[in-house]
């Protein structure tokens, strides 16, 4: 039985909004095997586009959840209680290329309700999202000073908007 209740996407917006700018939240994919991996997020944003609810993420050319995400075309992100921050912030220090994430962070999959990737299972809130469009940044048309202060080794993002499909969360 799923303990969880759909929320309204609306409804979730200040939590996430203070989970992203507090810890972060986990950026889940899955391969076309079914291997799943993702990261920590600081960067999101939930708004309207194309008349559709849309979870906008940037994911840096450099890590491997973008292989994942252009494998899946689908993502979910997860808020975790503050008491997983330990967890959280080892999800970005760390590579899914290098090591199993899952299995030394103690924290488990569980399936999703409507994308192939899957939730994080002690997450408070979950998004799931189908990606429908991708860009990748264009370091020209972005400030100066942003350049010089977020991306001095030139790994800039690729940013993915996301159809909200699902959200659901603790009681």
């Amino acid at each position: 039985m799923d303990a969880k209740r759909d929320i309204d996407y609306r409804d979730a917006f200040l939590p996430t909004m203070e989970g992203l700018s507090r810890a972060g939240a986990l950026l889940v994919a899955a391969d076309s095997q079914g291997r799943a991996s993702g990261m920590t997020i600081g960067w999101g944003s939930i708004g309207i586009i194309w008349r559709l609810p849309v979870f906008t993420v940037l994911v840096r050319h450099s890590r491997n959840t973008l292989h994942l995400v252009e494998e899946a075309g689908d993502f979910t992100v997860n808020v975790l209680p503050p008491e997983l921050d330990e967890a959280l912030a080892y999800w970005g220090k760390v590579s899914g290329r290098d090591v199993d994430k899952w299995a030394n962070s103690g924290l488990r999959p569980a399936p999703s309700r409507r994308v192939r990737s899957p939730i994080v299972e002690q997450g408070i809130l979950h998004f799931e999202c189908r990606v429908i469009y991708r860009g990748d940044m264009i370091p020209g048309n972005l400030q100066p000073d942003l350049v010089s202060k977020l991306y001095a080794s030139g790994d800039y993002h690729r940013i993915y908007y996301g159809e909200i499909l699902a959200c659901y969360g603790a009681p």
